[in-house]
């Protein structure tokens, strides 16, 4: 979420975030399903994120 909101308002690529955090996009992948299915983020088209 931290990562997402230095990138800015607009839906992020999952590879710009993981850049911000210095980890592989890959082992963000659980992360990142858990906070869709919790309903913090949604995804607007493959690829990508917001808030």
């Amino acid at each position: 979420m931290r990562a997402m909101a230095e990138l800015g308002s607009e839906p992020q690529k999952a590879a710009g975030v993981s850049r911000v955090m210095n980890r592989e996009s890959t082992r963000l992948g659980p992360t990142r399903a858990e906070v869709i299915d919790v309903g913090l983020r949604y995804t607007p088209e493959h690829g990508y994120a917001a808030a």
